[in-house]
């Protein structure tokens, strides 16, 4: 009975081993994404014309959106506010 239990002791021991490297390799160092810079704060009031040279299609890529007398700046979510 000796011979079964060290067995089964030493697969347990290689199973762990195996689960262990195969978890291991399937998790992703995350990449080093630089972050975007900072875009200036704009404080001023706009008007519905002017607000629509920022839909994200301009030089700085700067997305802003109005609500109830508002200006966000959703330049961060442009994927989801953009063109």
């Amino acid at each position: 009975m000796a011979d079964a239990n060290e067995s089964s002791e030493s697969d347990v021991g290689v199973i762990t081993i195996l689960v262990y490297k195969i978890l291991k390799s399937r998790q992703r160092v995350p990449e080093h994404v630089e972050p975007e810079p900072e875009l200036p704060k704009l404080r001023k009031d706009f008007t519905v014309e002017e607000l629509k040279k920022y839909d994200g299609t301009g030089s700085d890529g700067r997305v802003l959106v109005a609500v109830n007398g508002k200006v966000f700046d959703v330049t961060k979510g442009k994927r989801f506010y953009g063109p």
